[in-house]
């Protein structure tokens, strides 16, 4: 034992042992004990186990800290300090409806990769762990998912080693799915063809969400972006609008508050230009949203939401993007994601010819290479098309 550093192993009047130990030494020295030891040949190896991790630096207090306490008071305050509200709002809800159901009882210098090892078996097998979300709990989350978790769990109990409420990170001892099975079953981008798109678009005509579905369409906003628009960032005059915000999700409230986050990235924060048949669909879009709000009266929500049910509330977007497949099925298009209307529009503009520059700066991207890489698929054709446009014009004379 150090000098200065003293220790002693000492057994209770109800017959148990326990030591006591520096664990500070000098002018404010300070102790730490721990009882219940049946034997002192175990509190002394307790003892000794302490203080050599005193002397690595690998030593943490003794706490009753929980995994759910450490996470939602200490945490996600913390990560709200510096995360995006919309991983912020991910992390969360995972560990919420994942993590603390099963694990969030369980002291923090207790967790071990074993236990993390457990979770994911059941995550993959049982998808949500908390039974009270009834057949929801029976759905086995995908590879993806799980190992999302996980590193999310890594996340945040690196923050619990650098805070020294433990000495190690539990999620290094983890084993979570195996990487090379993520790709199996992993839903491909897709994308329509022009008539698919013409098509559906015509079966939505007069429905309440068209100019959802068309802007979507015609723009290439991302599904947030365009759910979270205000009327006051929309220039139809102009024909022009600018993302300022994109709605993550909404809280289940009776005012079904909405949850914004800033853009994907400082690039997405952008103006974006609209054709003359989106401005129309908007015009009479606002005209109806005036109408139901004078009808609602009071009871109006007023978000000044471009898109929102008939009382103002935003919709919620993972039921936006289920209503998109039921419509898309019943218009006899493939079925495909709300984003791959994304997909849609950046491989039509590519193939059209219009420059990758300025795809990128529609769908704000950070950089040009970003769109390229995503939408390789389409460049073969852009090179078949260069080659034989700049051909022409070298060989146009020897006709």
């Amino acid at each position: 034992m150090p000098e200065g550093r003293r220790g002693s192993v000492k057994q209770a009047a109800n017959g148990t042992w326990y030591y006591v130990v520096d664990v500070s030494i000098g002018p404010y020295r300070r102790q730490a004990r721990k009882r219940g030891f049946p034997t002192r040949r175990a509190a002394q190896s307790a003892l000794t186990s302490v203080v050599r991790s005193l002397e690595i630096g690998q030593y943490v207090e003794p706490s009753r800290l929980t995994l759910r306490t450490y996470v939602e008071e200490f945490w996600i305050p913390n990560a709200r300090m510096r995360l995006r509200p919309s991983t912020v709002h991910s992390y969360e809800r995972n560990l919420r409806l994942h993590v603390l159901p099963t694990l969030g009882a369980v002291l923090l210098q207790r967790l071990n990769g074993a236990q993390l090892t457990r979770l994911y078996t059941d995550l993959l097998a049982d998808g949500l762990v908390d039974r009270s979300k009834g057949a929801e709990g029976h759905r086995g989350l995908s590879v993806t998912t799980t190992r999302y978790i996980h590193t999310i769990l890594g996340s945040v109990l690196k923050s619990a080693v650098r805070a020294d409420l433990i000495h190690r990170n539990p999620a290094d001892f983890a084993e979570p799915p195996r990487k090379s099975s993520v790709a199996v079953g992993r839903t491909a981008m897709q994308a329509w063809s022009a008539g698919d798109v013409a098509t559906f678009l015509h079966s939505q005509h007069g429905t309440r969400e068209y100019p959802l579905w068309l802007l979507l369409a015609t723009t290439g906003l991302r599904r947030g972006e365009a759910l979270g628009l205000g009327w006051a960032n929309v220039d139809l005059t102009n024909a022009r609008l600018t993302i300022i915000r994109t709605l993550i999700d909404v809280e289940d409230s009776n005012d079904d508050k909405p949850v914004w986050s800033d853009p994907k990235t400082a690039a997405g924060r952008r103006s974006v230009a609209i054709d003359d048949a989106t401005v129309a669909a908007l015009r009479t879009h606002k005209a109806l949203m005036a109408t139901e709000r004078l009808a609602m009266g009071g009871a109006y929500r007023d978000f000044d939401l471009v898109f929102a049910r008939a009382d103002g509330r935003p919709y919620h977007p993972e039921r936006v993007s289920r209503a998109f497949r039921s419509r898309a099925k019943k218009a006899g298009v493939p079925v495909i994601r709300l984003h791959d209307l994304r997909h849609t529009w950046a491989t039509l503009a590519l193939t059209a010819g219009i420059p990758a520059k300025v795809v990128q700066d529609r769908l704000g991207h950070s950089t040009v290479a970003i769109t390229l890489n995503i939408y390789s698929h389409v460049t073969p054709q852009l090179q078949s098309d260069a080659a034989a446009k700049v051909a022409g014009l070298i060989f146009q004379g020897d006709a």
